[in-house]
């Protein structure tokens, strides 16, 4: 929610600094100041939230690179800079932007050292008046080692993030994660994880799952949607599943974790979805069963859609998923499969907002 204004003498003064456009004057000061001439594409500091009309949310800055234009790193420390109210072309005393809470990269190119930039606001340290909460980065970033490493390092520091998105950074693959993990695992206070359509395989979700089995890491959601992560990667998981005792929502969403849709390449498949499917109901087993002794929170959302999972070899895992959300008393409200299985409308269950319950509906 914005900052309320205060009332009465003195009210101007109490605003200066606060203001939407008062961050649009200090960053294009910055950019002025150091020869960027007026950069326009960080100026949309606004995002109007869906179903509000009485007026814009100062608290979201949104860079959008498709609409506005490449960001690239001097943006970000233009965007850097005028946020905290110190740096070139700002006087002593410019207060930083504090309505800030939610950062959104789209498509701006950051580069390593744009990432060192966003990595400044994220620390007390460096920004002790920016409560930071959610973090987005999506689209290719350029990002190398170096600059997974300068977050990681920035997240151990950090005690506001909430939500971190890092959708469609195609140099995010398992060594990266490995890096993030570190400082992922030693901050502790995330509670959202997208990492949607980036190149993680089954690797990168062993680091996942021993973070979701850590005690104090209190993850509520994760989507590793669009990475191939395999068969191997849902054995993997699987680990994470029965340790964890916060995660409620969890997307596998085309993540090949079934057969391969060339049937020209099953020949040698069916041993490793066998293992990967057998260890991941018995997860699902296990962390409802745990957690409803032990208190926790249950698996409410799972995501299984554009993955091949058919009935082949000795197995029907279709068939044998249905016995476990079944079960009497499952916590598995909403369950989001294909329309080709043979069980579909047995499967396909939506919590509703208002009860909770799950309920049977057509696929949107």
């Amino acid at each position: 929610m914005p900052p309320k204004k205060k009332e009465g003498k003195g009210a101007a003064e109490a605003e200066e600094g606060v203001s939407p456009e008062d961050f649009k004057k200090n960053y294009n000061k910055v950019c002025q100041t150091l020869d960027f001439g007026v950069c326009h594409v960080a100026l949309n500091a606004l995002n109007l939230p869906e179903g509000e009309e009485d007026g814009d949310d100062p608290t979201v800055l949104l860079c959008d690179g498709v609409k506005y234009g490449r960001l690239g790193p001097g943006g970000a420390r233009a965007v850097r800079h005028a946020l905290m109210g110190i740096g070139p072309g700002l006087k002593e005393g410019t207060p930083p932007y504090r309505p800030c809470n939610t950062l959104k990269f789209l498509y701006c190119d950051l580069t390593d050292p744009g990432i060192g930039h966003v990595a400044e606001l994220m620390k007390p340290s460096t920004a002790p008046l920016l409560e930071i909460e959610s973090i987005s980065i999506v689209g290719e970033n350029n990002l190398t080692r170096q600059g997974f490493e300068t977050l990681s390092i920035a997240l151990i520091s950090n005690t506001t993030l909430l939500d971190l998105t890092l959708d469609m950074n195609p140099t995010l693959d398992d060594t990266a994660l490995r890096v993030l993990s570190r400082g992922m695992l030693l901050k502790g206070g995330l509670r959202t994880l997208s990492l949607q359509n980036c190149t993680i395989g089954f690797e990168g979700v062993g680091y996942i799952a021993n973070m979701l089995k850590t005690p104090g890491f209190q993850l509520s959601s994760l989507s590793l949607q669009g990475n191939s992560i395999g068969p191997e990667g849902l054995r993997a998981i699987s680990d994470g599943i029965i340790g964890t005792t916060t995660l409620e929502t969890l997307d596998l969403r085309n993540t090949d974790i079934g057969f391969p849709f060339n049937p020209g390449l099953w020949e040698g498949c069916t041993a490793a979805i066998d293992a990967g499917w057998a260890a991941f109901l018995s997860s699902l087993r296990q962390n409802a069963a745990g957690n409803l002794v032990n208190g926790g929170i249950a698996l409410q959302s799972l995501d299984l859609r554009e993955n091949n999972i058919l009935a082949e070899g000795g197995r029907n895992w279709p068939l044998e998923l249905q016995e476990v959300v079944d079960i009497q008393g499952s916590p598995l409200t909403t369950l989001k499969v294909d329309i080709s299985l043979d069980n579909y409308s047995d499967l396909w269950r939506v919590a509703t907002k208002s009860s909770g319950k799950k309920g049977k509906g057509k696929k949107k």
